[in-house]
């Protein structure tokens, strides 16, 4: 019952996949064969498709079997090995389950664990989720049940606004573009009032902050001034550079881009809705934060930060481990990591912000409550919108 949103299921043909220069009668199969629908039975069908046998046979007049002329033996598919660990994905979604069913009006939520160094997905978790074994008679209320949408893959169809986690993001840009260094300090006292228009608050008083202190303390007031030094299109430049508004590749249908929050996606947000206002001077330091048009699924989230980890290598996604033949002596396909961006960034740059999100999890930082007594040393980012 566990990853029903990433295996997917097999049906028979619809009418509409059948013809066409794409169909599958164009690709030589038999009418009745079975095929991938979603997911990774859909996504890898190439591979997992076998190859139908031949034979023939001679009746009487009356139907009755007089010789059978044997022909080619059936081949069956190739083995997809995934890169899930299934204690991993076993652990995601059990977690999920029981945190969020445990709080009222909590909705659904999405985890998902990737192997920095080489763009493996371990773990892919969407609550609440479904029983694929229940498809044909659940169906209908699955799908029609609007309030948990169980349906969906939250981690990559679903796409928030990500919070503090960003602000990582928001402090490489200000070190790398020079606007702050590691000695700046930036006076929080609750309250930012660049702007006569209307003031925008932080979660505490932390006083005179530098980057790492902000980061540890997920000060707003620290991210606004380096957002509003750093301007709307360098905020912009750096989410893309991070692989936000952009679908990441993965091998399953239905991925969403998202957006990177900045002056040009709203004028393309303005083409479609032009009730919405301009870019503003204000938008930029909520951009810094984490908020105003940013919307991020799961997964680009996990693999932004899978970046900052590895210092610098944005990697495509991939739940592909290899594909093996049917009686798994030969590899079909070994899959090999994937580079989509190389991020260049200062070692500088990465010790400071390793080093803040490292005391994220301390005994003062804002993670520290959940990591208190956790055996390993963590480093990471809260988040809240």
């Amino acid at each position: 019952t566990y990853a029903a949103h990433i295996l997917g299921r097999v049906s028979k043909i619809y009418k509409e996949d059948w013809e066409g220069e794409d169909g599958y009668k164009a690709k030589g199969y038999n009418m009745n064969a079975m095929v991938g629908r979603e997911g990774l039975e859909k996504s890898f069908e190439e591979y997992l498709h076998g190859t139908d046998g031949t034979r023939s046979i001679e009746t009487d007049i009356s139907g009755k079997i007089t010789n059978v002329i044997e022909g080619e033996a059936p081949q069956p598919g190739n083995n997809v090995i995934t890169t899930l660990d299934l204690d991993l994905q076993k652990a995601a979604e059990d977690s999920l389950a029981n945190t969020l069913s445990a709080i009222p009006g909590a909705g659904g939520g999405a985890a998902v664990a990737m192997d920095v160094n080489t763009g493996e997905v371990l773990a892919m978790a969407s609550y609440p989720t479904i029983d694929l074994t229940q498809w044909n008679e659940m169906y209908l209320i699955w799908a029609e049940d609007e309030e948990n949408t169980p349906l969906l893959n939250r981690a990559i169809q679903g796409a928030y606004q990500p919070g503090s986690t960003y602000k990582p993001l928001t402090a490489i840009a200000g070190l790398e573009e020079g606007v702050i260094d590691e000695n700046t300090l930036i006076d929080c006292k609750h309250y930012y009032d660049r702007f006569q228009s209307r003031t925008y608050k932080c979660m505490g008083n932390h006083g005179p902050s530098d980057v790492l202190r902000a980061i540890q303390k997920s000060c707003n007031i620290f991210f606004y001034e380096t957002g509003y030094l750093l301007g709307g299109e360098k905020e912009e430049e750096w989410a893309h550079k991070f692989g936000f508004g952009e679908k990441t590749g993965i091998e399953l249908a239905g991925e969403r881009a998202g957006t990177a929050s900045g002056p040009k996606n709203r004028e393309n947000m303005l083409e479609n809705n032009p009730l919405l206002n301009p870019w503003q001077p204000g938008d930029v330091i909520t951009t810094a934060i984490g908020q105003c048009d940013l919307a991020v699924t799961p997964l680009q989230l996990a693999n932004y930060t899978a970046a900052i980890a590895n210092g610098g290598t944005l990697y495509k996604p991939t739940l592909l481990k290899s594909v093996k033949t049917y009686d798994y002596t030969q590899t079909v396909k070994e899959q090999e990591p994937e580079v989509l961006k190389t991020i260049e960034v200062s070692d500088k740059t990465w010790d400071i912000v390793h080093e803040g999100m490292a005391e994220v999890t301390d005994d003062e930082g804002t993670a520290a409550a959940t990591f208190a007594t956790y055996p390993l040393k963590v480093a990471g980012k809260s988040g809240t919108a």
